[in-house]
C-alpha cells in the first residue's frame, strides 16, 4: 500500500521519521499522553473539549472490538495521538490530534500512515473479507477535509437533520470561547460539551 502513496506523501511520512519523531501504541496506559494533545488541539482549534473520563469510558465500555490509542513523541515532548475503534475489519480514526509546532515535521501523515499499518496487520492476522480503514468524519470543504483527500481516499457523504439551531456554527460563540484561556477552557468544555453534542 505504501507503494501506491503519491511521491508527495511518501517525501513527508519519510521525512517525519527523519526528524525522530516515534510512534508508541497502547491503550489506557496512554490515555493522558492522548488527552494532554487532543485538549490542547481543540482549545486551538476554538471548540469545546470532552473530557479525559469520556474516552476512559469510551475505551472501557466498548465491546464490539477494542480501542487502540497512538502516540508520536519528539525529544520525549508528546507531538501528536489518535484513537482507533476496531470492530470486524472496520478501523476508524475516531479522535485525532496534532501539535501545531510539529505540523512542520509532519507528524500527521506519520501518526495516520502509522494507523493504517496496524489496520493492515490486524487484518492478515484475523482475515476480515472486506477491510476498511476510515478517516473519520469531517466537514466538507473543511481544512481537514482538504487534507485528508490527498490520501487516496473515497468520500461518502453523511447527512444531519436538526429543526435546533447549532450553537457550534455561531461565530460570535467561536470567537468568545478563543479568548478563555487554555486552563478555564478545559476546565469548562467538559461540562458544557454534553449540552451541544
Amino acid at each position: 500500500l505504501f507503494e501506491k502513496l503519491s511521491q508527495n506523501l511518501k517525501r513527508k511520512i519519510n521525512k517525519s521519521k527523519k526528524s525522530g519523531i516515534l510512534i508508541k501504541q497502547g491503550s489506557l496506559e496512554l490515555l493522558d499522553d492522548f488527552y494532554d494533545v487532543y485538549s490542547k488541539n481543540i482549545h486551538h482549534l476554538k471548540s469545546l473539549n470532552y473530557g479525559k473520563s469520556f474516552f476512559k469510558d469510551l475505551m472501557l465500555s466498548y465491546k464490539n472490538g477494542e480501542v487502540k490509542i497512538f502516540i508520536a513523541y519528539k525529544d520525549g515532548v508528546i507531538v501528536g495521538g489518535g484513537m482507533l475503534a476496531l470492530y470486524n475489519g472496520f478501523y476508524e480514526n475516531m479522535f485525532f490530534a496534532t501539535d501545531a509546532e510539529a505540523r512542520k515535521d509532519y507528524v500527521s501523515d506519520l501518526l495516520h500512515w502509522e494507523m493504517i499499518a496496524y489496520s493492515i496487520s490486524d487484518n492478515r492476522k484475523h482475515k476480515y473479507t472486506n477491510p476498511i480503514y476510515s478517516f473519520g468524519r469531517s466537514t466538507k470543504d473543511s481544512g481537514v477535509h482538504k487534507y485528508k483527500s490527498h490520501w487516496p481516499v473515497k468520500d461518502f457523504p453523511l447527512f444531519n437533520y436538526t429543526n435546533i439551531s447549532d450553537a457550534r456554527n455561531s461565530k460570535l460563540m467561536t470567537k468568545l470561547w478563543a479568548l478563555l484561556p487554555y486552563a478555564i477552557s478545559k476546565a469548562l468544555g467538559t461540562k458544557l460539551i454534553k449540552h451541544i453534542y
